[in-house]
């Protein structure tokens, strides 16, 4: 209605109007149930609604990081090729080493990188032609060569009087206190004695089956007993008589003191000389027989080993107490 409207009601017509629009929404029990029903039924569809939205949001995150992440490389990637020692080659890398997005390369599969196909720079290690020996098929024995010797030419072990490895006997020349070899590769060697030394007779054996002949020299004979040294190549220019340093002189022959007799003797072989001294207390009969192995090193002659102890009777005993090393020569 209008206000000329309002203006024509009497003041009941207009008491009457405004009772009956109030009346409607007076509080009561009736409106407070519908009320609170209303509350509890919006109630009932936010949790799973909220539940919802979380799942919603969290799918966005991860979708969101795996578009980000890059996208995996199918590029093959192989080891770099290794540098070949052998002139004139280049090592290729394997063709089943390989990573890609989807796994392992398969064998053959690869495509190989044509920078790989270049030849590469070959790598010689030096070769120091004064401390390499060629071995051959029978070489036995351990190589105790000095970096001042030449090259071996010759087998192992070396035959009797190679001194200098090439495979010939060389020449030995006993005066008086000096030994003189002639070395079959034109050079000569030379050494003197100790003082009171007298060169008599020589004879060659390798005695550590390097394929240089050591040289076991007779150097003097007192009292029935023979004393012998030990000559070691080191050069082709230079042999050295090899220290005692463990102070057991190779010797031979018999003495008696007494009722006790003492008899000494050695043998050669590829592994060193064998000193055998034997002692008897029965008048010769019988022998308590100790042997013992020195090697022939750089270093002087050095024992090896924990030494043999026996007892034989003088038939067995006896033929020990001698120089057992090959051909004798004076």
């Amino acid at each position: 209605m209008n206000g000329s409207e309002q203006s024509q009601l009497s003041p009941e017509e207009l008491s009457r109007l405004l009772h009956a629009a109030v009346d409607p929404v007076r509080p009561s029990p009736e409106a407070y149930q519908r009320i609170r029903a209303g509350v509890e039924r919006r109630g009932r569809f936010r949790i799973p609604l909220l539940a919802a939205g979380g799942a919603v949001l969290a799918g966005l995150v991860v979708l969101t990081v795996l578009l980000m992440r890059p996208s995996p490389s199918s590029q093959v990637v192989e080891p770099a090729s290794r540098l070949s020692l052998t002139p004139g080659t280049a090592a290729q890398s394997d063709p089943s080493v390989g990573t890609s997005g989807t796994g392992t390369t398969p064998r053959g599969s690869s495509t190989p990188d044509p920078s790989q196909s270049a030849t590469l720079p070959v790598l010689t290690p030096p070769v120091n032609p004064m401390s390499t020996r060629p071995t051959t098929p029978s070489s036995t024995g351990p190589d105790e060569n000095s970096p001042t010797r030449p090259p071996l030419t010759g087998g192992r072990p070396a035959i009797a009087g190679d001194v200098d490895g090439d495979g010939k006997a060389d020449t030995v020349r006993l005066a008086g206190a000096t030994v003189e070899v002639a070395l079959s590769r034109g050079e000569t060697a030379t050494v003197t004695l100790r003082d009171g030394a007298t060169a008599t007779k020589w004879a060659g054996f390798d005695l550590d089956g390097d394929g240089f002949s050591e040289l076991v020299v007779q150097t003097g004979s007192s009292g029935g007993v023979n004393q012998f040294a030990v000559l070691r190549f080191m050069a082709l220019d230079q042999i050295s008589e090899l220290d005692d340093t463990a102070a057991q002189p190779v010797t031979t022959g018999t003495i008696s003191t007494g009722s006790t007799t003492t008899g000494t003797g050695f043998s050669c072989s590829a592994s060193g000389i064998q000193l055998v001294v034997g002692t008897s207390t029965d008048g010769g009969a019988n022998y308590d027989v100790t042997t013992t192995t020195i090697a022939a090193t750089m270093d002087g002659l050095t024992k090896v080993g924990t030494p043999l102890r026996s007892t034989l009777p003088a038939a067995s005993a006896t033929p020990s107490f001698a120089a057992r090393c090959g051909s004798w020569s004076s």
